[in-house]
């Protein structure tokens, strides 16, 4: 039988009508305005109601609490059909053809194909679905829940049909667990973890596959099967505790009478101070538990499967013996409360049964109890202290062996034990590295340094003595010639920095990365615990102050880095093995090792990304596309903006987008829901203006990413509200600090409090280094001097770090600022202008609506290799556009920068040198509504005024603004009153009204405002 694609099952998904489905298996009869029916779950007659709210059928039972809207769950449920002989049944009875495709699955058997994913799942730990049901205890009483479910996540982290596997993770009470979101401490989400059904298909940032998906932000939880729930409502006794990886390895075992937690993973026992959730206290008290086993899998000892060089090959390993330990010592410290407990640690021994449901579903099948016989006869003999051999587990009493002993269980005491023990693993790598060294093993299985250790670079010399008895001995003494060639030889130098101190770095394959001594010490002191004889090691440990301190390493050689200068027509972007290099011409990949200069660690990306299609389509308008088009000609000179199918999944991209568009409420509802296409030739005026401020962020984009400093174009990009509010009040949460935080996944930053006093502040620039490309300083305070930023726009520098001498960058060692406001920056000058590039945020995103509510998952954090592989490629287009726009002469005076509208931001910037008081004080003087922007009919527009008399009713109404008083500012305020509101300061002394004239006649001086309205956007 054939395979359903994706886009199959979702158009049989949108085809399937609720309510003749739920009447096609179920019938259903009229009950007042709704239908009843037998629920399916408990079977209680007419307990199902069907009802229709807002247009969409709902089904649910009040007697047990099971409900839902979906036609797929309903069939699955009511049936028992698996989800794939589901979607088969809504196609056939809302004829929809199913064509004929291959399966992706591979070699599956076609029978097999047709059981969902979970029930293979189950199956293979020798589990049903009766096996793993739980009594959900719910707020509308008890209702049977299949804790194991066939289902998916889709792109906003919600639950749908499909058929991967979630796991639902009850308390010991049978309730809900739930944890708080991250962003908000007062919201709780429920619990769960996915199991994917094709891992390879959902890869984190470091390439990794991932198998299983746990919520972000919500702490470990343990997985607590029925039985043992039930155990613990009962207070039923059992002398025996055990703890296992994964859910189903628990369920197996509480199966068959050995009573079960299920741990996420190994690593959630790894770290400092893990500790277990107090179910686990609660069992152990009311039980009476004595013993408590750790359950490991048959390959507990096995090497990584993707060993990578620069990590050591002994970190999974010591990861399970840090669980171990972190295991032990937890249950050690419930003496405190007079609660002593045997801890073991159990291991499979056999390699083609991994985990202990593969033993007890394999060659344990039938036989289970043998587990516990062949347990209890290792225990038996551990406390007799005799050995012999076992044929299915290890065992290994824990309770209070020292952790030298503990490590020895995974060879850790030793390298050459522990390389000896992986040898036919080892060997088939060129090296690997172990501690801080790299090894490989010779043809003759001899292990040995991956880069060979020379006589003139041992830093330690052996002088053999003889006294007057003539016996023999040695002397040891430090070379500190051999020291400083061993760390030339090995990449270790000095550069010099612009405070004429130095630091230490390390040059690997044309890579400088920045160390402390601290790493140069270790590096040799790790090389001389594996090379030397004790005495030697004793000797480097006594002197190691005086002979690896910071002066004495100080001697290395000096290094002067050849770093890539910054190019006008190009940029490159830097991941592991590869780098893109970005220019007009369009994106190229090339291998690393291509590069000939230096470049710095922090500039390679921890990821390998490859280049998709094209993410956004940008075309500006010109005759040749209006005359093809239905566009109206006023849409001439601005940008048309396409999403390919890649850009429509690009979160990042897709917020950009949202925060361009000052229309949005034509398009969305209050709950943000979309009601009208985003339709060019339906709203072109709209969407034209949303393209133009969506294309202005990707090109300021691009300038930042853009290292090189062109005297023409000196600008710091400034992400401001498009909002307008009350002066002294922010909007804030529109998105403008999350494209500082993008900013920081592909530049070396620094980051500044904008809130903090600027002009004071000593130390303002502390965090920047000769390696900072951008400053991100967040949030700036109302009526910041942005005079402060004019020499570092300009590119000169001075940086103070505390305790170090200051030191002055200049030119492209300036890096580029972006900052973020939620109030208008005063000044109009033209320098302060002609060093601000503005892009607008519009309001759609704010506090009651973040972006997390829209896109189902925390930008960054919680993106898998997926979604950083298309924020990668969307970033190199912002790049090659600002190239594509300064190579066409687009945007101000040719400079690639593309500026949309500023008029919001204008009139914000007005209101607030205005001032709420003055504005509101000459509203209603002159009789303007401030909410329709219309005269009333008590206006004195229009109107001579003198002078004298509005200043002593101004002063009269506001007597707080006194002493801020002067003619010279009153004056300023009223032409900027008229420019807020497009109003004319003495139109007749004047036709300029930017340069209002002064009205004096017989003596008086007289203000005329006048209501001729210019075309200022609200």
């Amino acid at each position: 039988m054939s395979h359903i694609s994706k886009e199959t099952a979702d158009e049989i998904k949108r085809a399937a009508d609720l309510f003749k489905t739920i009447d096609t298996i179920t019938t259903l009869k009229k009950s007042g305005k709704d239908y009843a029916g037998e629920c399916p779950m408990c079977h209680k007659d007419r307990g199902l109601k069907v009802s229709k709210v807002k247009g969409e059928y709902l089904f649910k039972c009040f007697s047990c609490d099971y409900g839902g809207n979906s036609a797929i769950k309903y069939v699955m449920d009511a049936t028992g059909k698996t989800y794939p002989e589901a979607l088969r049944y809504l196609a056939d009875l809302f004829n929809i053809t199913i064509p004929e495709e291959p399966h992706r699955d591979r070699g599956l058997k076609a029978s097999a194909r047709e059981v969902s994913f979970k029930n293979r799942q189950l199956e293979q730990s020798g589990l049903t679905v009766k096996d793993v049901r739980a009594m959900e205890n719910t707020d509308n009483g008890i209702k049977s829940l299949n804790v194991f479910e066939a289902a998916t996540l889709n792109e906003m982290g919600q639950i749908v049909d499909g058929d991967d596997m979630i796991i639902r993770y009850l308390d010991l009470e049978g309730r809900q667990v739930q944890y708080k979101v991250k962003e908000d401490n007062k919201k709780l989400r429920d619990f769960y973890r996915v199991r994917w059904q094709f891992p390879e298909s959902h890869q984190l940032k470091d390439g990794s596959i991932c198998k299983y998906k746990t919520p972000y932000g919500a702490s470990v939880q343990l997985y607590i099967p029925e039985t043992l729930r039930e155990m613990y409502k009962n207070s039923r006794e059992t002398k025996r505790l055990f703890f296992t990886e994964g859910e189903k390895k628990a369920e197996k075992m509480c199966k068959h009478g050995m009573p079960a937690f299920g741990m996420p993973g190994i690593n959630s026992l790894v770290g400092k101070n893990k500790q277990f959730p107090d179910n686990v206290l609660k069992v152990i008290e009311r039980c009476g538990v004595q013993e408590v086993f750790l359950v490991l899998d048959s390959d507990f000892r096995e090497l990584s499967d993707n060993i990578k060089e620069d990590k050591d090959v002994s970190q999974r390993s010591r990861n399970f013996f840090y669980a171990a330990k972190n295991f032990r010592d937890w249950f050690q410290t419930l003496a405190n409360r007079q609660i002593f407990l045997e801890v073991y640690l159990v291991c499979g021994n056999t390699p083609a049964e991994k985990g202990i449901d593969d033993l007890l579903t394999g060659s344990l099948s039938g036989k289970e109890s043998e587990f516990i016989v062949e347990l209890e006869q290792q225990m038996n003999d551990i406390a007799k202290k005799e050995t012999r051999a076992f044929i299915n587990i290890e065992l290994y009493k824990i309770s209070s062996i020292p952790d030298l002993q503990l490590m020895q269980i995974w060879y850790l005491n030793d390298r050459k034990d522990f390389c000896e023990f992986h040898i036919e693993a080892l060997k088939k790598l060129p090296k690997f590295k172990y501690g801080g060294n790299m090894w490989r093993f010779n043809e003759q299985n001899e292990m040995e340094l991956a880069q060979p250790l020379y006589d003139d670079e041992k830093f330690w010399q052996v002088i053999k003595k003889t006294d007057r008895t003539g016996e023999e001995y040695e002397l040891y003494n430090f070379d500190y010639v051999n020291m400083l060639k061993f760390y030339r030889n090995r990449g270790f130098y000095r550069i010099h920095t612009h405070n004429n101190d130095f630091d230490f770095v390390r040059v690997e394959d044309n890579i400088v990365r920045m160390i402390s001594h601290y790493e140069a010490r270790d590096f040799a002191m790790d090389l001389a615990k594996e090379v030397c004889d004790k005495p030697v090691v004793n000797m480097l440990l006594k002197g190691g102050k005086m002979y690896f301190g910071r002066e004495s390493i100080s001697n290395i050689d000096y290094y002067y880095p050849n770093l890539l200068k910054p190019n006008r027509d190009s940029e490159n972007i830097f991941f592991k093995t590869k780098y893109w290099e970005i220019s007009a011409a369009g994106i190229n990949e090339k291998p690393m090792k291509l590069i000939e200069e230096n470049v710095w660690h922090e500039q390679l990306k921890e990821f390998d990304a490859t280049r998709t299609d094209r993410i956004i389509n940008v075309v500006k308008i010109d005759k040749a596309i209006l005359e093809k088009s239905s566009l109206p000609a006023s849409l001439m000179g601005k940008y048309l903006v396409g999403f390919s199918t890649f850009g429509e999944k690009c979160d990042f991209a897709r917020f950009l987008y949202y925060t361009s568009n000052f229309y949005w409420e034509k398009f969305y509802d209050d709950h943000k829901q979309q009601t009208n296409a985003l339709d060019i030739l339906q709203f072109p005026e709209e969407i034209a203006d949303t393209n133009l401020h969506f294309v202005s962020k990707m090109c300021a984009i691009g300038y930042l990413l853009h290292q090189y400093r062109d005297k023409s174009c000196e600008k710091a990009i400034v992400g401001m509200d498009g909002k307008l509010s009350e002066v002294g009040e922010s909007n804030g949460r529109s998105g403008k600090s999350l494209l500082g935080v993008a900013l920081e996944q592909m530049l070396i930053q620094a980051y500044v409090n904008g809130k903090c006093d600027m002009d004071k502040e000593k130390y303002l620039w502390e965090e920047v280094t000769e390696k900072t490309e951008n400053i991100f300083v967040d949030d700036i305070r109302v009526n910041f001097d942005f005079d402060v930023l004019f020499t570092i726009i300009t590119g000169k520098m001075v940086v103070e770090p505390k305790g170090k001498p200051r030191f002055t960058l200049s030119g492209s060692e300036v890096p580029k600022i972006y900052l973020t406001t939620n109030h208008a920056i005063n000044g109009t000058s033209a320098s302060i202008r002609d060093r601000q590039f503005r892009i607008a945020f519009c309001d759609f995103f704010d506090d009651d609506y973040k972006p997390r509510e829209l896109f189902g998952k925390n930008f960054f954090d919680e993106w898998d290799g997926e979604e950083w592989n298309l924020f990668y490629n969307f970033m190199a287009e912002c790049l090659e556009l600002y190239f594509i726009a300064r190579e066409n002469g687009w945007g101000i005076n040719g400079t690639g920068l593309i500026q949309a509208s500023t008029e919001r931001l204008e009139r914000r910037q007005l209101k607030q040198e205005i001032g709420e008081l003055f504005l509101g004080w000459f509203n209603d003087y002159l009789g303007v509504d401030e909410n329709t922007v219309e005269s009333r009919n008590d206006t004195q527009l229009n109107t001579p005024i003198e002078r004298v008399i509005l200043q002593y009713n101004y002063l009269d109404k506001c007597p707080s603004q006194k002493r801020f008083y002067t003619p010279q500012k009153f004056w300023k305020k009223l032409t900027q009153y008229c420019r807020y509101w497009g109003l004319r300061l003495n139109p007749a002394q004047t036709l300029d009204p930017e340069k209002p004239g002064k009205d004096k006649r017989s003596g008086t001086e007289y203000i005329t405002i006048a209501n001729k309205w210019f075309d200022m956007e609200e």
